[in-house]
């Protein structure tokens, strides 16, 4: 899950002054939820393929969780990514780190309006029993919870 980390330790521990601090910026995003998706895309992933099924991961993102996701789910065989963001309301750092992936299994949208509005489509897509008889759907927002 760590292959593409640029740092052989993955979290190295520097020490600065009496301090040792965790640099969690190594992943292929430079974020730190680049760790919890390469583990969690890769796990979805592996049971879906197990099952003999597709899976669908939907995200809305205003930062770091639509580029850490896309990242993870790049190239992976069961699993696929729709990921939406707000036009003009992320860097252009991470609308790049997104619209410039280029994996089948990677599709990315912008949309007008704020980053909550995706919330409830999102919600609704992904309890539809007519999507979920033909893959597994599941998101890694809060709506999960």
């Amino acid at each position: 899950a760590f292959a593409t980390f640029s740092h052989t330790d993955v979290v190295p521990v520097v020490k600065v002054g009496r301090l040792h601090v965790a640099e969690l910026f190594h992943g292929p995003t430079y974020a730190f939820k680049d760790f919890g998706q390469q583990v969690l895309c890769r796990l979805i992933d592996y049971f879906a393929a197990k099952r003999g099924r597709k899976a669908l991961l939907l995200v809305s993102t205003t930062g770091d969780t639509g580029p850490a996701a896309i990242r993870a789910v790049q190239g992976l065989g069961a699993l696929e990514i729709v990921c939406f963001y707000p036009q003009g309301q992320i860097s252009e750092l991470q609308e790049r780190q997104m619209i410039t992936v280029d994996s089948p299994n990677v599709r990315v949208y912008a949309f007008e309006g704020d980053g909550d509005d995706m919330d409830a489509p999102i919600k609704s897509v992904s309890t539809d029993s007519a999507l979920k008889e033909s893959r597994e759907v599941s998101s890694v927002n809060s709506i999960n919870v």
